[in-house]
């Protein structure tokens, strides 16, 4: 059995593969279980993504603003009890993100980068859901930003996006994180 711990079944890349339905029951059919659908942009597409999670009893989904998109004005706007409140009502969300760092690009400020992660991490403290982390060419902010949040002792997670080197693997993995 396989489980995809990370795919975006509302991309419009996918389209042409077919729509979310089918790309499930093609990967039912490769032996592939469950399906974790990621949230990038929570309030242009979390309703989109819960939908196609609570159609189909092997999808789940997470909560979160990528990095790219924590400058965008309806990101910036939703305060962490608001997105604790939603996981409070949808039993589908098991993970918050895809957040973290990204200073590759510069398509959002590092300050609103940062204020977006700081948020995030203060809903899995508070909801116990793992984090689902970006983190590219940030290695140290990264490092000292999971240290000064309770990474390890008030949630773990994964390292999604891992562009970084040894040191920061190994700072994630002390701090439970895979």
């Amino acid at each position: 059995m396989w489980i995809d711990s990370h795919c975006h079944l509302n991309h419009k890349n996918i389209a042409p593969i077919g729509s979310p339905s089918e790309i499930i029951a093609a990967a039912r059919a490769q032996n592939v279980e469950a399906m974790l659908t990621i949230n990038v942009e929570i309030a242009s597409e979390f309703e989109t993504i819960a939908a196609i999670a609570s159609a189909h009893d092997n999808i789940w989904c997470s909560l979160g603003t990528h990095p790219n998109h924590a400058s965008a004005k309806a990101e910036k706007a939703l305060s962490a009890a608001e997105i604790i409140a939603t996981t409070k009502t949808n039993d589908r969300i098991i993970a918050i993100g895809e957040t973290g760092l990204d200073y590759h690009y510069d398509f959002a400020t590092i300050p609103d980068q940062k204020a977006s992660f700081i948020k995030h991490l203060e809903v899995c403290a508070e909801t116990g859901l793992p984090v689902i982390i970006h983190s590219r060419d940030a290695d140290e902010d990264m490092a000292a930003m999971l240290r000064d949040h309770g990474a390890g002792k008030d949630f773990m997670g994964v390292m999604h996006c891992f562009s970084s080197g040894a040191k920061l693997a190994e700072e994630a993995l002390d701090m439970v994180f895979h």
